[in-house]
């Protein structure tokens, strides 16, 4: 009758990230596209984020003294002089 066949299924690799051309202008600009799977993994992995206003926050460092009228009181945030 003959011998058995024996088949043996091949596993393709594909790339985690894509290279594509896209026109530009009058350029051509590379982009990089990762594999839809991965983006759905690195989606459903991600945690929320929160965004809050840096003035709302509290401070590490005090307050410091106004030293002149554009310096002092809070360095992150511009906070005009009022008297």
């Amino acid at each position: 009758m003959g011998a058995a066949r024996r088949i043996v299924a091949v596993r393709k690799k594909l790339p985690a990230v894509y290279k594509v051309h896209r026109p530009w202008g009058r350029l051509v600009r590379l982009e990089l596209k990762p594999h839809p799977v991965l983006a759905r993994l690195w989606a459903g992995a991600a945690r929320p984020s929160l965004a809050m206003r840096a003035a709302l926050l509290p401070s590490v460092a005090p307050a410091a003294p106004w030293a002149q009228h554009n310096k002092g009181a809070y360095l992150v945030t511009h906070t005009p002089l009022i008297r």
